[in-house]
């Protein structure tokens, strides 16, 4: 059942894969009972609580964030899930890709360790499992997916 909801149109700050900064814009929306379920993923596809998405996507909270773009391509740093961190989790879910080649940078490992944030990194098909799972049971957890290689 939905409370309320409240959107803002948000920008955020990207570089394509030559380096050239853009502003990209999505609408950022907060539900409140609202809960996300991860129904279905395969290769380039993944469908939350009803609605399909077709690019990386990060989930905060009650919200959906698509078009996750990553400064450094299949390696996440602090900078990319920045906005997931301010939220307060306590687990960060990390789909690497139908095969599992992104990857959770080194000094990210080590941040997260030492704010006791647990970290889990698996391919995309099993983080989702995780991800519902520990959603489900009202932990706070942020993820972000990527959804093909």
């Amino acid at each position: 059942m939905l409370v309320w909801v409240a959107c803002i149109n948000r920008y955020e700050t990207n570089k394509d894969e030559k380096g050239w900064s853009f502003d990209q814009p999505f609408l950022f929306c907060l539900w409140e009972g609202y809960m996300v379920q991860i129904q279905e993923y395969r290769f380039g596809y993944i469908k939350i609580s009803g609605k399909t998405y077709t690019h990386d996507l990060k989930i905060i909270g009650n919200t959906v964030i698509p078009n996750w773009w990553r400064s450094e391509g299949h390696k996440v740093l602090q900078r990319d899930i920045k906005d997931i961190l301010e939220h307060g989790v306590e687990i960060i879910v990390i789909g690497q890709g139908d095969p599992g080649l992104m990857k959770v940078d080194p000094s990210l490992k080590n941040y997260l360790k030492k704010q006791k944030i647990k970290l889990i990194e698996k391919p995309t098909k099993d983080a989702i499992s995780e991800f519902n799972r520990l959603y489900k049971e009202g932990r706070k957890v942020g993820a972000g997916f990527h959804l093909t290689c």
